[in-house]
């Protein structure tokens, strides 16, 4: 029962002894509500728990941590107690306080300090709080971690932690650090035979690495390389890594078989030795006949086939280590596919299988079966991706495309006019598998790329970007990044050796994860030039053997190439590398993005190679770079890709523009570059243009106004004088003969983009030559719809021409159809004959596809297998003359090259035009 209390009495609140009031008021009163108000809450106080000395024992207490409570402290062993040994919690006006001063525990015994250690560096882990590191001593239970630097090694590891112990010594005792100096490896060297290395007068210190090779016609089993890697855990006495490796002389593989009943004459696989293949009557031998085993283990030459003239394609042939698998179905018709299969120790690079297009030419790319040693040779290899970097670096005058139907020129490796930059990313593979000495070879091939290419302050405006990869990818710089020259992305790229470690990106290799980064990351971070072009080159020596599960290298490589319009350039390097992998990476034509090197000895010299390359474009017949391959083509008036005919001319007339700055010369006639300073062309088209005015523009696509205002004068030319043209003194108004030569003021420079065409050789029959099996192709700025001649069979219409060059795949026609065309159907043509000996037609029976007015001097050119095995451009025509254009029943007329060589060799000498 409550017992009421008078609203204004008052009730004090009475505060014990070794007590606190926490919240409310010392003096309640009760409230008009019959509540106290702010009732306190008394609790006992206590001191904090005192702290205990450094090597101290655990503190005891006497009454507690009371007011009037005994703290007492005691030391370890080994140490004496300075200062108060008793102190009591007491009651100031502070709060609650141990009274009794400063408690420290002081060793008898104490550590020196380290200092400076040679070779080696140390840090402060665990100490007094009163310790720092430039103290004399330290006291006892002190821990410091003491690292060796790169290239030193202690006999207890590289990193180790020690103690202060009561004594005052460091235990275990301060190590000593040593530079780690590989002993010379040339007197185990000297006991293999025919083995070579890079070891002779150099010390190795760690991370360095001696590089081996075997002489001429020797490979070596095993690693290619050791490093010096110092002393380990498991091997203490062991410096070098690896075993030293042996020298195995080198067999050539099987040559294999020829089909169709040929056969062979196998003398030795060694080196030196050789093969001779024949084919049975009625069949031609084509590719190399006699083959030598060379000393890197392939056999020399091209692939050995029998064809027949009833193919409708060449006999493709079957890879050396490879089969055809339908071998005894074939008979290379149009429309008709081949597949292959390699030999189970070998990858099938190319198109596994292949079809007779109406071309005349095979789809995809010629399959070969590699081995993990075949490798191409390295000068081979810089030529071949040196053509292809060298067609990144050269300005193509070429700035736009006029045709309102034409998506512009997109050459296989880069469009050169394109104006909007270029973006090229590099992804360096730094698994545990590459030594540091190698991957700056990887570096170094980089920059000797860079140099070649040119930076955002050159006419191809490249940025660059670059990461690094192993179990994790990491990036090193963006193309976003500030590049204001070559000289300074050089110095990025020399940074990554040392901005990389295993400890943030692990040892393994996550090819996927690399390629990721990339376009997830990189490319995205390039925002301020989304349509720029993009090229990736990534350098690898193993094989995906992490995160493939999260990041398959082949979709992630497929986004990359479909997504982003990313063309891919794989270089990997040594055996253990996965061609299959690479393959499905790597951008098409595999022949300008697929790289296998031997080693990194051999990366080394490549990247010497190029930065000291002197490209040769002067060998006649090859377009886009070293590509020998048929590509197929839309037969029909299709665009022409910039570098797809690279001999292309145009002839223009020069006529009273003299002192007028926005005027442009007039164009006449095609014409195709022979030579350095020789063009073939149609001597009809030099009726009204004086030698004198006439100008020869070379590596043109675009003719347009604003193309022409803005041309390179350095590809334009002059004739060399009155007499440079040259016209074939049998030429008339039937237009016999129709051919004229025309020497310049200056030889061409060749590139990628100007280059001569063959012409036909002494080996190249009229039956090959002019084959109506398979289509030639004519190029030219003719005019574009068909058209008929006037009922007076005058041809005085304005015609525009194309403002770009076109291509069209004709089909050569027989005799029996040219003299009947002639006769049943040119009703204006003041030619009544056909004249096979100096000329042969081609063209669609229906009409709609022909060479048309404006085409006359360019070039008709098929591509053939040379003397040396190689695939040429050959020219075999020049465009003529016909009636109309694109008629119903009505061919075009061609002049047959092959008539008038004996003509040009007199005028221009026959090395001029030779296949070399």
């Amino acid at each position: 029962m409550k017992h009421p209390v008078a609203k204004t009495a008052i009730s004090l609140a009475i505060l014990l002894t070794a007590a606190s009031c926490a919240g409310g008021e010392s003096v309640i009163y009760c409230t008009e509500d019959d509540e106290w108000s702010g009732s306190p809450t008394c609790q006992e106080s206590r001191c904090a728990m005192p702290v205990r000395p450094w090597n101290g024992r655990e503190i005891r207490f006497r009454r507690g941590r009371q007011v009037g409570g005994i703290a007492i402290f005691r030391c370890m062993e080994g140490f004496e107690l300075i200062g108060s040994r008793r102190k009591r919690c007491s009651r100031t006006p502070q709060g609650l306080k141990w009274e009794g001063g400063m408690t420290e525990c002081r060793a008898t015994n104490s550590c020196a300090n380290p200092d400076a250690l040679p070779g080696a560096n140390w840090t402060l882990v665990r100490s007094d709080r009163r310790s720092h590191r430039d103290d004399e001593t330290f006291s006892p239970n002190t821990k410091i971690n003491i690292t060796c630097w790169p290239g030193y090694v202690s006999s207890v590891g590289q990193s180790i932690q020690i103690t202060c112990g009561m004594s005052g010594e460091w235990n275990p005792p301060i190590p000593t650090c040593q530079e780690v100096i590989c002993p010379s490896l040339l007197e185990s060297e000297a006991d293999i035979e025919h083995l070579q290395s890079n070891m002779e007068n150099r010390t190795y210190r760690l991370g360095e690495v001696v590089d081996y090779r075997c002489d001429a016609g020797y490979r070596i089993l095993g690693k290619t390389w050791r490093e010096c890697s110092g002393p380990s855990f498991y091997f203490p006495n062991q410096t070098w890594s690896d075993l030293d490796p042996i020298c195995s002389e080198i067999e050539c593989p099987d040559p294999g078989y020829i089909q169709f009943g040929g056969s062979r004459y196998l003398e030795s696989t060694e080196v030196g030795g050789s093969v001779h293949f024949r084919c049975r009557s009625g069949y031609s031998l084509q590719g190399t006949a006699v083959r030598y085993c060379q000393s890197d283990g392939q056999w020399n030459g091209t692939l050995t086939t029998c064809d027949h003239e009833r193919f409708y394609c060449p006999n493709p042939g079957i890879p050396i280590g490879g089969r055809m698998v339908n071998s005894h179905l074939a008979r290379f018709q149009k429309g008709e596919r081949v597949s292959y299969e390699c030999d189970r120790d070998k990858a099938l690079i190319g198109t596994a299988e292949i079809e007779c297009l109406e071309s005349g030419g095979w789809s995809g790319e010629p399959p070969t079966c590699q081995g993990p040693n075949d490798f191409e040779d390295t000068l081979k290899i810089a030529a071949r991706l040196g053509y292809n970097i060298d067609s990144l670096a050269i300005t193509q005058p070429q700035a736009t495309i006029s045709d309102n139907n034409s998506t512009g020129p997109s050459g296989r490796f880069i469009d050169l006019g394109y104006t909007q930059g270029m973006d090229i990313y590099f992804v360096f593979d730094a698994s545990g598998s590459i030594p540091r000495a190698h991957f700056q070879y990887s570096l170094d091939l980089a920059k000797a790329l860079i140099s070649k290419v040119g930076g955002a302050d050159g006419p191809r405006r490249a940025r660059y970007g670059a990461c690094v990869f192993a179990s994790e990818a990491q990036v090193s710089f963006l193309v976003s990044d500030p590049q204001p020259s070559v000289d300074i992305v050089l110095t990025l790229i020399d940074e990554l050796i040392d901005q990389h470690s295993p400890d943030e990106i692990g040892r393994g290799t996550a090819t996927g994860k690399a390629l990721q980064l990339v376009h997830e990351t990189m490319i995205p971070a390039a925002h301020d030039r989304p349509n720029a072009k993009k090229y990736l080159f990534l350098f690898t020596d193993g094989n995906t053997n992490m995160h493939a599960n999260v990041a398959l290298p082949k979709y992630e490589a497929e986004t990359l190439r479909e997504r982003f319009k990313v063309q891919i350039h794989c270089i990997g390097v040594g055996e253990e590398i996965d061609r299959n992998e690479l393959q499905e990476i790597a951008s098409h034509p595999l022949s300008e993005h697929l790289f296998f090197i031997k080693n990194h000895g051999e990366m080394n010299l490549l990247a010497q190679a190029i930065t000291r390359q002197k490209l040769d474009y002067s060998p006649c017949g090859y377009n886009q770079g070293l590509s020998d391959a048929v590509t197929p083509r839309i037969a029909g008036g299709e665009h022409a890709e910039s570098g797809d005919w690279p001999w292309q001319v145009a002839l223009f007339c020069d006529q009273n523009i003299a002192g007028c700055d926005d005027c442009v010369p007039t164009f006449f006639c095609g014409g195709s570059l022979i030579a350095r300073n020789w063009v073939l062309s149609a001597a009809h088209c030099f009726k009204t243009c004086d030698v004198q005015d006439i100008r020869v523009y070379t590596g043109i696509i675009d003719k347009s106004r604003d193309s022409l205002l803005q041309f390179d004068p350095t590809k334009v030319f002059n004739l060399d004088g009155d007499d440079a043209l040259i016209m074939h003194e049998a030429f008339n108004r039937q237009l016999d003969n129709d051919i004229a030569l025309l020497r310049l003021s200056r030889n061409v420079t060749f590139n990628p983009y100007i280059r001569p065409i063959c012409l036909p050789q002494e080996n190249m029959g009229d039956e090959e030559l002019y084959s109506t099996n398979k289509e030639p192709y004519v190029a030219g700025w003719g005019a574009t719809d068909p058209y008929d001649l006037e009922g007076d069979c005058l041809d005085d219409t304005y015609r525009p021409t194309s403002p770009v060059l076109k291509e069209l795949a004709i089909p050569v026609r027989t005799d029996k159809e040219c003299r009947d065309s002639i006769q049943d159907h040119f009703r204006c043509s003041i030619v009544t004959a056909y004249k096979p000996a100096i000329a042969f037609c081609a063209g669609y029976s229906e009409g709609n596809l022909d060479a048309c007015k404006g085409d006359s001097g360019g070039p008709v050119m098929r591509q053939l297998r040379a003397a040396d095995g190689s695939r040429r451009w050959v020219q075999i025509g020049i465009v003529s003359w016909g009636e109309g254009c694109a008629q119903e029943g009505r061919y075009g007329i061609y002049t047959r090259l092959s008539a008038y060589k004996e003509w040009i060799h007199n005028r221009i000498g026959a090395p001029a035009y030779a296949i070399m």
